[in-house]
């Protein structure tokens, strides 16, 4: 882990695509701005943790059941393939 000391308004550059700059520091935390592509999430640390952790409950409360969990048609990579070109599905 790379520890830096910053002021407001000073950067921080990861690679080409990102720029971490602080906004703001007072005794209660930091705030920054990201700027980054739109190809690269940015994510809370703790959200995706609770996600996780929920999935996890979920996925053992089916199993727990004999539930079978399956995501919907329209997130499934194999749902109803399209040909290039052609509508989704639902589009006229």
């Amino acid at each position: 882990m790379l520890i830096l000391q910053r002021k407001p308004s000073e950067a921080v550059l990861i690679g080409d695509d990102i720029r971490i700059v602080i906004l703001r520091s007072d005794g209660g935390g930091v705030r920054i701005g990201i700027e980054a592509p739109s190809e690269i999430p940015i994510l809370r640390e703790e959200i995706v943790d609770e996600v996780r952790s929920e999935t996890v409950r979920a996925s053992q409360a089916a199993t727990a059941t004999g539930t079978v969990l399956k995501p919907p048609a329209s997130s499934r990579q194999d749902a109803h393939p399209r040909e290039e070109g052609e509508p989704p599905e639902g589009v006229a």
